[in-house]
């Protein structure tokens, strides 16, 4: 299962915020150039030790649509999906998938998947919620 609730060990660990422990809002934007098809592939997740990442809104678009694209989000981890959330049509002219918190810890990824979209136009993928940060460093 990808989705770690890291959040609910540390609140039971230590109700108290503990040294080093920190929590910031996160808005992180990938950007990726859609091949001669319309096809591409954006993906971001949390790099840092002790860091984990509280998803709850995903947004998808590309800088042109011309032929609307299709966009697959998926979890996954690196670049590679494992567990489809859903695909919309509207890849292309944007379209906003809410989520009740899906947590990602290091090494797993939030993947968007463009098909059939204008060729080399770039595809949006936008990430919004909490960082957080558990330990000391």
């Amino acid at each position: 299962m990808l989705t770690i609730n890291r959040l609910a060990e540390v609140q039971q660990s230590d109700p108290l915020t503990r040294a080093g422990d920190w929590t910031q809002q996160l808005a992180a934007t990938v950007t990726v150039r859609l091949d001669a098809t319309g096809a591409g592939t954006a993906y971001s997740g949390p790099v840092n030790v002790r860091e984990y990442w509280e998803i709850t809104q995903a947004s998808v678009s590309a800088s042109t649509n011309v032929n609307e694209a299709l966009c697959t989000l998926s979890l996954g981890i690196g670049p590679n999906p494992v567990e489809s959330l859903g695909t919309t049509r509207s890849g292309s002219s944007g379209d906003t998938n809410t989520f009740g918190g899906t947590i990602l810890d290091v090494g797993y990824t939030l993947i968007a998947q463009w098909s059939v979209g204008d060729a080399l136009a770039y595809g949006i993928l936008k990430l919004y919620g909490v960082r957080r940060r558990y330990g000391r460093s």
